[in-house]
């Protein structure tokens, strides 16, 4: 084994280590970065001949047990898959300080490659695929050099470019030939028909979704279950509209991301009952979670948006389990103040949306395509100057949907052209995306901001305290804005306009609202 000092193979290797492990910062918790960086530190402070012996085996040691434990402590949080990629890393920078024989040298080796491996299930851009590249040829270089370490630096990469060369038609055959077996295990896809809700969706992507019988997550409570018509299991809020795609708004995304940078938090007013309930999420590769409005948490890497959407830091990439509280009677306070006196709208004073900070959250509420769906637009001109008050002019829309002989089910027509003409007005026959869609459609042309939140509703019971929520759970709903009679503070309200078609649907579940004649079409 060559000395320490200038051993390039041993660099090269180090080197590899570190780019790799820095290249997963996100997966891998910042303290185990740090002894990683610590290690390469030793290395090439032993390079350079500014340290001359290895750290004792005493300190090593010491310093495994410590670090062991911590992981153990932050494993249950972590889910298996990542903390085994933290173990490895943690392994693997321990090992290097100790770096030593021959036998530990191919140790490392394997491990940085195994590293690697999993550097492309969480980096898949092309950018990373070039870097990992780089780093197998920089590992293969080490090998060369601690095979030879005698020989120049282009003998060695002429040689290895020269057999990758000579390999690769060989492993494009393989790739090609052998036929591919499905692995043992597997990380969830990102598709939303497999693994959940999605940031953009059109009313079939739900319907899709509501055909899966995978779990999506479970809910143990320490006290009584909610009732059936409570459990609104809120996920994502969409307020961009196209057209014909709902999506998350940029506008919201840029925002959050900006509060998340400066550490700004959002303290709703709670008060009133809670449920308190801990939820095991099954892996979504998303960051945001499911919550019972209105939804508080006291574990430090779960934060709450200023659209009550409960999300952590990093994706759930692994079973995820976490603990909320809920204030079920708690109202959605906008951040918008509740003066209105520097604006009017068209109709009543009370109903005035104020010209100040909070103005965006209006309009970006209000936003609509400027043209298509004429039939829509003459329906809800024609509402508006019947009821000035945007509280009868909901109640109408409300008993349009109760009254207007329409159907719920999985299967509906394709709406290519003025889709929410069609639905409203021709097929009506639709699954929840259609119904939250034409509702906030509806609204937003009156002057009324409203919006979508997507998420789960209901939950199969498991004894007196555990709830399963499964994809086919799977829900749209609408929440409109509204002025609080006493606080005079805007708040968002829930509005359902499936329960009024289906409500079975609210009350027992996907499978009644199906299979009961009045609503499903065969």
């Amino acid at each position: 084994m060559q000395l320490q000092r200038n051993n390039l193979s041993h660099l090269l290797l180090a080197l590899a280590f570190l780019i790799s492990s820095l290249s997963l910062i996100d997966p891998v918790m910042l303290w185990i970065e740090l002894i990683a960086l610590c290690a390469v530190t030793v290395r090439l402070s032993l390079f350079f001949g500014r340290q001359q012996r290895l750290p004792s085996h005493r300190t090593v040691n010491l310093l495994a047990v410590l670090s062991a434990l911590t992981l153990a402590y932050f494993g249950f949080e972590l889910g298996l898959l990542l903390s085994m990629l933290n173990l490895l890393v943690l392994a693997t920078a321990l090992k290097l300080m100790s770096l030593n024989n021959n036998k530990d040298y191919f140790r490392l080796v394997t491990s940085v490659f195994f590293l690697i491996s999993a550097g492309f299930i969480f980096q898949q851009s092309a950018i990373f695929t070039l870097i990992y590249c780089a780093l197998i040829f920089m590992l293969l270089l080490s090998l060369a050099y601690h095979i030879n370490p005698d020989a120049e630096l282009n003998r060695h990469s002429k040689l290895l470019i020269k057999q990758c060369a000579q390999a690769l038609p060989v492993a494009l055959l393989l790739f090609y030939v052998i036929p591919k077996i499905e692995p043992l295990w597997r990380l969830p896809s990102e598709k939303s028909a497999e693994t959940g809700l999605s940031e953009a969706i059109t009313p079939g992507d739900i319907a899709n979704l509501s055909q899966s019988s995978k779990l999506a997550f479970r809910a143990t409570f320490t006290g009584p279950l909610p009732r059936p018509e409570e459990r609104y299991w809120r996920a994502l809020v969409l307020e961009d509209f196209d057209g014909k795609t709902w999506r998350v708004s940029p506008v919201r995304k840029q925002k959050k991301r900006d509060n998340w940078l400066q550490n700004h938090t959002f303290t709703p007013t709670l008060q009133g009952p809670y449920y308190d309930y801990e939820i095991m999420l099954e892996p979504t590769h998303q960051t945001w979670l499911y919550a019972l409005d209105l939804a508080q948490s006291e574990q430090t890497n779960l934060w709450l948006s200023q659209d009550y959407q409960l999300q952590r830091y990093q994706p759930s990439r692994s079973v995820y389990t976490y603990q909320v509280r809920s204030f079920y009677r708690s109202k959605l306070y906008s951040n918008i103040p509740a003066s209105n006196s520097d604006t009017q709208t068209s109709h009543k004073s009370e109903n005035a949306k104020p010209h100040n900070a909070g103005l965006n959250e209006i309009k970006l509420n209000l936003q609509l395509p400027t043209a298509g769906n004429p039939r829509t637009r003459a329906w809800i001109a024609g509402l508006r100057e019947q009821y000035q008050h945007d509280g009868a002019l909901i109640q109408a829309i409300n008993r349009h949907f109760a009254q207007g002989d329409y159907r719920y089910t999985l299967t509906p027509l394709a709406m290519p052209f003025n889709p929410i003409d069609q639905f409203l007005f021709d097929d009506k026959a639709g699954f929840c995306a259609h119904y939250a869609g034409a509702m906030v459609y509806a609204l937003r042309l009156a002057d009324i901001p409203a919006r979508i939140v997507t998420g789960y509703l209901g939950g199969e019971q498991y004894g007196e305290q555990f709830l399963s929520v499964f994809q086919y759970d799977a829900h749209a709903w609408v929440e409109v804005l509204l002025r609080d009679e006493v606080t005079q503070q805007l708040h968002w309200q829930r509005l359902d306009p499936t329960g009024l078609v289906a409500p079975e649907r609210v009350l027992y579940g996907l499978e009644q609202a199906c299979c009961a004649r009045k609503f499903f079409s065969i």
